[in-house]
């Protein structure tokens, strides 16, 4: 092999490792946004439950005024609710 099969090669191999370097930080780049992406999820998700078990608690809370019952009248519900906010 001569000076010109090693010169050919020395310049392949730049170009093999310059694609390689530009494929590594394009992995780099994307593990970032889809570690950025699991954040977000994982912050929804614990919005979501808290806000499922507020919604339940205020459900809860408010259920016996508003269950209905052939001996309440809307006046009497709005009463209830006055004297046990």
């Amino acid at each position: 092999m001569g000076f010109l099969g090693r010169d050919r090669i020395s310049k392949e191999l730049e170009v093999l490792n310059s694609a390689y370097e530009e494929l590594l930080m394009s992995v780099k780049e994307l593990k970032f946004g889809l570690e950025r992406c699991l954040d977000a999820w994982i912050e929804f998700e614990n919005s979501r439950s808290e806000a499922e078990k507020w919604l339940s608690d205020i459900q809860n809370k408010f259920r016996p005024y508003l269950e209905t019952g052939s001996d309440l009248n809307d006046s009497d519900r709005l009463e209830k609710l006055k004297r046990n906010p």
